[in-house]
């Protein structure tokens, strides 16, 4: 090299404080530009002037000569990025490495779904990488929330518990329903079918009504089944009846139905005026609770058993009375009588076998001995009941008459002598 161009390049590095840097060649002036780059604007030439002129270098200017974080950070990874294959192949494993400990720590991806296919990727260094994660991880998961004062874990997994619970319960409400429906269909289906029809019917509790006639009341549907039986509508029809005072209907699986009857108890029979003894017309069956059942001469076809001589025969009355089966008598010497009849012990009322009670006041009791008793209202009859027993027991078959109408002055009359 001649001492000319020693001297020319000293004075282009005298001039030229960018050149000395080394941080771009001058493209010449003579050479043309390339087909596909754009003409430099004005703002571009500005600064290329005020690099060749000497002065400052600006912040844009340092921003293209590489100053900018991210131009020296390219730069620097350009500069690091070797050009042999194997060192090549061990930076990026480096790379990854880092990579997969953020994605790790942020939790975004699961150790085991991205593990690589490369074996060079599973080195022994790899794998202390990995441990390392493990254990920041860990250190980052008791860390504790300064709001709740839970660690990370302990909120992670409270929230993959309440996941689960949700889970289990939408399971749970989703066959609960599932069997509800099931069942519902089932029971649809089970009440329309034929399935337990009727095939017999039984009756219990009934001691004067035959079996037969309290099957025909109830009038059981042939097709009827035990699921869709109207036993209300049963009931209905069997106390239609006025001996019937209740029914009890009871399904008996698979094909059965047992009714069982409350009757109510005949005490008396009471003779109207102008009533026929043989035939049985005018001779009225009384219950206890005062319902006319029926007169005596209609109960055939509907009794099976019935002992008119033990009935009290309650008489005369008076032929205004109008009585109607199933009501409830409305005459008071007749109400005045039975409440006599019903207040009455066991011996005493044994030994009754008739009551006169055209009025209150003039009730009178027959005696089997043939002791007329004076008995009056229907009041202190446990008084008047002692009374007469002991005169009975003390003046036997000598005795005719008592008077117990005032429970606290009884009389009685002996033979023929005064009254006492």
């Amino acid at each position: 090299m001649d001492s000319n161009s020693i001297q020319k390049s000293a004075s282009s590095a005298s001039t030229d404080p960018q050149g000395s840097r080394g941080f771009r060649r001058q493209r010449p002036s003579s050479a043309a530009p390339r087909p596909n780059s754009s003409p430099r604007s004005d703002s571009s030439r500005r600064r290329a002037t005020s690099s060749t002129s000497g002065g400052r270098p600006s912040r844009r200017q340092g921003a293209d000569r590489g100053d900018h974080p991210e131009n020296s950070r390219s730069l620097n990874n350009a500069a690091r990025t070797p050009a042999d294959p194997a060192a090549r192949s061990a930076a990026t494993t480096d790379r990854y490495s880092r990579s997969r400990q953020r994605q790790l720590l942020s939790g975004t991806t699961a150790p085991s779904s991205s593990a690589p296919s490369d074996p060079r990727l599973r080195s022994a260094r790899n794998l202390r990488s990995l441990d390392e994660v493990r254990v920041l991880k860990s250190e980052r998961g008791q860390a504790r929330d300064p709001v709740t004062g839970r660690s990370v874990r302990q909120q992670r997994e409270q929230r993959q518990s309440s996941q689960h619970r949700w889970a289990w319960l939408h399971s749970r409400w989703f066959f609960g329903l599932l069997a509800v429906a099931v069942l519902v269909l089932a029971a649809v289906i089970t009440f329309f079918s034929p399935a337990f029809s009727i095939q017999s019917v039984e009756v219990a509790g009934n001691t004067y009504l035959r079996p037969e006639w309290l099957t025909e009341l109830a009038q059981v549907p042939a097709d009827a089944t035990l699921l869709r039986v109207d036993t209300a509508a049963i009931v209905q029809r069997l106390q239609s009846d006025p001996w019937v005072a209740g029914v009890d209907v009871q399904r008996q699986f698979p094909s059965g139905l047992r009714l069982t009857i409350q009757e109510r108890q005949p005490v008396a029979l009471v003779t109207l005026t102008g009533a026929d003894s043989s035939s049985g017309q005018g001779l009225w069956v009384l219950a206890a609770d005062g319902t006319w059942l029926g007169q005596l001469a209609d109960l055939g076809q509907h009794i099976q058993s019935l002992d008119a001589v033990t009935l009290i025969s309650i008489t005369p009355v008076d032929a205004g009375v109008a009585p109607e089966p199933g009501q409830a008598v409305s005459d008071p010497g007749i109400q005045n009588a039975l409440a006599i009849v019903n207040g009455l012990g066991t011996t005493l009322r044994s030994m009754v076998t008739s009551i006169a009670a055209p009025s209150i006041v003039l009730t009178t009791l027959i005696l089997s001995n043939h002791v007329e008793v004076a008995f009056g209202a229907a009041e202190d009859i446990s008084s008047k009941e002692q009374i007469i027993i002991q005169l009975i027991s003390e003046h036997g078959s000598n005795l005719q008459k008592i008077n117990v109408r005032l429970a606290d002055r009884p009389t009685y009359t002996l033979g023929d002598s005064a009254p006492q």
